[in-house]
């Protein structure tokens, strides 16, 4: 009987894990996000709102509107948020990982056709 409950209790936290990771936000930009935090009574209740406004922005590839929301608690919420720092690791690595994927494509289209100048 034991063994069922933690069953359940391991099934129930992996759902809510798989929740949280396929989140969308409820906001259309950072800047929208922002101005909903402000109706919040508490500076918790603003961060916990924000950051995870930004982990929808991550989830649906907006990375620089998490970048901005995660800018945004630290310069004027809480400057020590490890979650918020977390978002903004996450998101400016996505966008360093594109942009290095831009420039691989570029190098190749050039090399391709200084390559078919030459013949």
């Amino acid at each position: 009987m034991k063994n069922k409950f933690l069953l359940f209790g391991l099934v129930m936290f992996f759902m809510v894990g798989l929740a949280a990771c396929s989140q969308k936000p409820k906001s259309a930009n950072s800047e929208e996000a922002i101005q909903q935090s402000q109706t919040l009574k508490t500076v918790d209740d603003q961060v916990k709102y924000l950051v995870n406004e930004a982990n929808g922005f991550v989830n649906t590839k907006n990375y620089d509107q998490a970048v901005n929301i995660a800018n945004h608690i630290l310069a004027n919420l809480d400057k020590n948020s490890a979650p918020a720092m977390s978002v903004l690791e996450k998101a400016q690595a996505q966008l360093k990982a594109m942009a290095d994927k831009k420039v691989t494509e570029m190098k190749g289209a050039m090399q391709n056709t200084l390559g078919g100048m030459g013949k």
